[in-house]
């Protein structure tokens, strides 16, 4: 995993310089200063936050990614060479690990290293870099660009379509979580300071175990604070694993939105790299790898193992496990006679699914989120206010 480590500098005019350096260790990123980025360091820290933002994005930003394939395509499509719009893309890309994988990509150029192996060797993802190889040797490399701003524009809908089903209740857990650190530090142990001063209150079992979980968090404040706010990074990591979209998937509405997800995502990038003329059996060995479920990795897998065995596609498909819809839209894509626009054409039907989906699941989510939150409040009320209620009611 990459850190994120802030630096000081001066270039090679002598200016002083203030940015972020990506690496997995400080030494790999001191190198990467003064040998690539042509940087002379003279301090050099680990940046917190944005190593915690790197290790939760994990990839990069599909936006800029897009952005990039697209300007870059249709620079060389100009007239411009491959430095030229690398060094000019740069300028407005917005995230920084990408920025630097770009100066990578060049400094690679430079050393005379192919393109597709300079992308690979930077960090962008090794189907991308696969697609643009092909397509250079081919002289079509505008063309793949293209289609890779387009496939991943079509991922980034899906996203969005995911990220608005799940914005409410997160906003709303996010927002309950900061108040229960707040009953935590503050209002249990005021309430409780006034019911020992009271000393005849005699209180429920479970509101006198919260105020001693509260007396044990403002003991050890620092160290229950630290806890208490990696205790959500831990569960975003673990929601990214496997393990945990599986979980996550158990609730079958979820199961059928990223099942399709994945699979308009995944044979999306099946039409650009098969329209590359990138070996059949290495698309499939690529696309299992960028798959996000162990069933889309198992399915793309079986289909290579049925191809290498001389299967026709269309049979391979259907014997390799992928599910129904996926088996007639690429029968209806070989009938059709163009597999590349068929195969975009079911990529882009799952992708509305997707969008269909996630706004029926909405109005179920947000009922959800209504409860979730009425019941947060409840036990707020009984653990702050209620005990105050009731002595008060009982002197009366």
């Amino acid at each position: 995993m990459e850190l994120a480590y802030r630096y000081r500098a001066v270039d090679e005019r002598g200016e002083p310089l203030e940015g972020v350096v990506y690496a997995e260790n400080a030494a790999l990123a001191h190198f990467r200063l003064a040998r690539v980025l042509n940087r002379r360091p003279t301090a050099l820290r680990l940046a917190l936050r944005e190593s915690i933002a790197a290790a939760l994005a994990r990839d990069f930003s599909r936006r800029d990614l897009a952005l990039f394939y697209a300007t870059l395509g249709a620079r060389l499509e100009r007239g411009q060479s491959v430095e030229e719009g690398l060094d000019d893309a740069r300028d407005f890309i917005f995230d920084r690990r990408m920025v630097q994988a770009i100066t990578l990509m060049l400094h690679r150029l430079h050393d005379g290293a192919p393109l597709g192996e300079a992308m690979r060797q930077a960090g962008f993802p090794a189907r991308d870099a696969a697609l643009v190889a092909g397509m250079t040797e081919a002289g079509r490399l505008p063309e793949a660009l293209v289609g890779l701003a387009r496939e991943l524009e079509q991922a980034e809908a899906i996203g969005e379509s995911i990220r608005a089903l799940m914005q409410m209740p997160l906003a709303v857990a996010a927002v309950m979580y900061a108040g229960l650190y707040a009953a935590l530090t503050v209002f249990m142990p005021a309430m409780k300071r006034f019911y020992d001063a009271l000393g005849t209150v005699r209180l429920p079992s479970s509101v006198s175990l919260a105020y001693e979980l509260s007396g044990a968090f403002d003991a050890h404040l620092v160290l229950a604070t630290a806890a208490y706010v990696l205790f959500p990074i831990g569960l975003v990591r673990l929601a990214s694993l496997p393990s945990g979209r599986r979980l996550l998937e158990r609730v079958p509405a979820f199961r059928r939105i990223a099942e399709r997800a994945d699979m308009s995502r995944l044979w999306g990038g099946f039409a650009v790299l098969y329209d590359a003329g990138v070996n059949v059996e290495e698309t499939c060995r690529l696309l299992a790898a960028a798959a996000r479920r162990s069933e889309s990795e198992a399915n793309f897998r079986a289909l290579g193992r049925q191809l290498h065995g001389g299967m026709s596609f269309v049979a391979a498909t259907a014997r390799a496990g992928f599910p129904q819809y996926v088996v007639k839209g690429i029968q209806a894509a070989d009938s059709s006679g163009d597999l590349v626009a068929g195969t975009q054409a079911l990529a882009e039907r799952l992708a509305r699914d997707v969008g269909i989906m996630a706004r029926r699941c909405e109005h179920v989510v947000r009922v959800g989120t209504y409860l979730f939150l009425a019941v947060g409040v409840a036990c707020f009320f009984l653990l702050t206010y209620y005990p105050i209620l009731s002595v008060t009611l009982n002197l009366v």
